[in-house]
């Protein structure tokens, strides 16, 4: 293939997650120059190119691929504008009449099996990669084939054996995310879609009742349809509320607190849950006692005297929040290692 940088590269990036194909679309394509394109029409599921995962159920596997295959249904950042010049939809018909891709792209392990298959069958000489942004299982029958992992999870980086891999944080807008020296202190805002324990967080909103208290995304109280609301929004808040009691591979919600300077309200038992519990989630490196409040084993009482006492200090944690940020993430460093990563592709 050559240097990856010499010419233009078209890459078909898979689409399941919108914070993830924002960066992915930084990466390759404002980064890099590439052509990035997402899959778009259900011929691609008819035709066994694109899966959603171990689903047994044909229908609700048949109505999520509709979500993530029909252009209506797609978010706006996936729809082309002024400010997602290479953006470019792959329809099925395309590749049947001759569009091939330098480097294919999979970020759910069942896709990755029929993307072999889309580049196997269409003669395409494409380049694999699997980019592993939660901690997929190492063990996983569907990527014992991977050989270029770019992850930002940090199980899959310790235990996945592929002979080119990389970790990475997932890059967001930093003008976006960003301080705000006049952000409403004493408020609290989740940013987690189907939040979990919501009790807790309703009881901490009921003993202070002179504060703010936001439920943002799918399922709670609040929605936000775009970026840049829930960066306005995340600048606006005081402490970010993420207690979340499944897996977190990257966590871009904490990532883009951090960016912000927010304190983060957290439960750090499951943020080592990969293989046998021993893998730190990635996330955990921004964790300071300074940087966050967590209420492992705090009470309701204990949870609203530390946010109060830190309210009364806010600047001096948020600046702790902030600097541990810039100290674990330098996106422009990650970029060459990036680049020497997609030179080495297998």
């Amino acid at each position: 293939m050559g240097s990856v940088f010499q010419i233009v590269m078209r890459i078909l990036v898979d689409y399941h997650h919108h914070a993830l194909l924002v960066s992915l679309y930084k990466l390759f394509a404002e980064r890099l120059g590439w052509t990035v394109y997402i899959p778009v029409g259900m011929e691609w599921y008819d035709n066994e190119y694109w899966s959603i995962g171990d689903i047994e159920n044909s229908n609700i596997r048949f109505e999520m691929a509709k979500q993530f295959l029909l252009s209506p249904l797609l978010p706006p950042f996936t729809v082309k504008t002024a400010e997602t010049p290479k953006l470019e939809y792959a329809f099925l018909s395309d590749v049947r009449e001759g569009l091939k891709f330098d480097v294919v792209l999979s970020s759910v392990p069942r896709r990755f099996v029929s993307y072999e298959k889309l580049v196997k069958d269409f003669d395409m000489k494409s380049k694999l990669i699997f980019q592993a942004g939660n901690n997929f299982s190492h063990n996983c029958s569907h990527i014992i084939n991977v050989k270029n992992l770019l992850t930002s999870s940090n199980g899959p980086y310790h235990y996945y054996p592929a002979p080119n891999k990389i970790h990475y944080h997932q890059e967001f807008d930093l003008g976006l995310f960003r301080p705000d020296k006049r952000c409403v202190v004493k408020s609290v805002s989740n940013f987690q879609n189907f939040m979990c324990k919501p009790d807790l967080f309703s009881g901490l909103e009921l003993s202070i009742p002179s504060w703010r208290f936001h439920s943002f995304g799918a399922g709670n109280r609040e929605t936000l349809n775009s970026v840049a609301l829930v960066a306005a929004w995340t600048r606006q808040t005081g402490f970010v509320w993420h207690v979340k009691t499944l897996d977190e591979g990257y966590g871009h919600i904490i990532h883009n607190a951090f960016a912000c300077g927010k304190p983060l309200i957290t439960d750090t038992r499951y943020m080592t849950v990969y293989h046998q519990g021993d893998i730190p989630n990635t996330a955990c490196s921004l964790y300071t006692p300074e940087t966050i409040i967590d209420i492992k084993d705090m009470s309701l009482e204990d949870v609203k005297k530390e946010v109060l006492r830190r309210s009364d200090n806010y600047d001096y944690y948020s600046e702790k929040v902030y600097q541990k940020f810039k100290e674990v993430v330098d996106f422009d460093r990650e970029f060459i290692e990036i680049k020497a990563f997609l030179e080495r592709l297998v």
